[in-house]
């Protein structure tokens, strides 16, 4: 007295293998994929290069925006890390840059530097001093980070937001060196 019960005909069990069939072969390369090269992207760009060109010639997708609006185009000796990542990104450079090249890279990006003080802040919805900077010379092991407050001969910039996103730039006149920094909070 056994009674089998087949719930699914053998048609419709058929169908839904060829269904599940489809959807995998439609997750993998609409979801799956993208996730993952979007997690290659968040992996940290280190770039070395003796120029502007050489800099922006680097293949890095995740950072060729940011080293244009970071490296001055007559740069040299540049050195540039990219951290992209959520919730922040970040980035650090440190170049040799003669005062023409600043020059013209501030008139071209409409940067502000000055050399009063060291810490103003232009971002008008944050107009107290910052010294985001700092990380950026401690990322680079500048002598300038330990006694940054004693340095006379300078042009800073800084637009630092009050999520403390923003661009932040030291020119250190006497040496020829630019550091920046940017952040995305």
């Amino acid at each position: 007295n056994v009674i089998q019960k087949n719930s699914c005909p053998k048609g419709v069990m058929v169908i839904k293998t060829v269904l599940y069939a489809v959807i995998i072969a439609v997750v993998v390369p609409f979801v799956i994929l993208p996730l993952l090269f979007f997690i290659q992207n968040l992996r940290p760009v280190n770039i070395h290069a003796q120029d502007y060109e050489q800099a922006i010639a680097t293949n890095k997708r995740s950072s060729h925006w940011l080293k244009q609006k970071m490296i001055p185009k007559g740069a040299t000796n540049i050195e540039f890390f990219h951290k992209p990542g959520i919730p922040g990104t970040y980035a650090y450079l440190k170049c040799s840059c003669t005062m023409e090249a600043l020059k013209e890279f501030e008139f071209g990006q409409q940067y502000a530097f000055q050399g009063d003080n060291l810490f103003k802040n232009t971002d008008p919805d944050n107009p107290e001093d910052v010294n985001a900077i700092q990380l950026a010379l401690e990322h680079f092991h500048a002598e300038e980070a330990d006694n940054l407050r004693e340095l006379k001969n300078f042009l800073a910039y800084n637009c630092i937001h009050r999520n403390g996103g923003g661009l932040a730039f030291l020119y250190i006149v006497d040496k020829q060196i630019l550091y920046g920094l940017y952040a995305h909070n």
